[in-house]
């Protein structure tokens, strides 16, 4: 499984076995990670996620590269903190790109 979501021509896919990461990062308007951003405009999305680019790098400063990614990579091989982290950082920009543009969220 991954998450899909769309903003104007932008599409991002990424998996699923990251649920935890994006759901500890991005508030969401309901707590649930990117599943939270269905339905958002870009503009309320934006700060959401630059937020969450915040609290990573406040992270990675105290983990360590490591301990980032033994606590959130998944195990199986798909999904890496640093592949997730980039996906926000480029959702954030579409964002910019398109702030009255609401994002569709598939899993």
């Amino acid at each position: 499984m991954s998450y899909d979501v769309y903003i104007g021509q932008y599409d991002f896919n990424y998996t699923s076995n990251l649920g935890p990461f994006f759901r500890h990062y991005i508030p969401g308007v309901n707590g649930d990670g990117l599943k939270g951003l269905d339905g958002v405009e870009g503009q309320e999305a934006e700060p959401l996620l630059l937020a969450a680019l915040d609290a990573i790098l406040d992270d990675l400063e105290v983990s360590g590269a490591a301990g980032m990614v033994e606590r959130w990579d998944s195990p199986n091989g798909w999904g890496t903190w640093i592949g997730a982290t980039r996906m926000i950082s480029k959702l954030a920009r579409a964002c910019t790109v398109h702030p009255a543009v609401i994002i569709n969220v598939f899993t």
